[in-house]
């Protein structure tokens, strides 16, 4: 359903991941929801797990709809 990212040049941290919400929307756990570029979603960002993605948010709240 979602897909999660990280920056692709980043560590693993709550600030560097989001959930891709689709068109181009997505959600960070410390930015909340906003727009990104395609052109940075294919060339700066890198998929990750739903569990990697849970596990680097460090229990920062993020909606439980977009965990399913």
């Amino acid at each position: 359903m979602y897909k999660y990212y990280k920056t692709k040049y980043a560590r693993l941290a709550p600030n560097d991941i989001f959930v891709y919400l689709g068109n181009d929307e997505y959600y960070c756990p410390i930015g909340q929801h906003g727009t990104l570029s395609f052109d940075y979603l294919d060339n700066d960002c890198k998929e990750i797990t739903k569990e990697q993605y849970i596990k680097t948010s460090e229990g920062i709240y993020t909606p439980e709809k977009y965990l399913v």
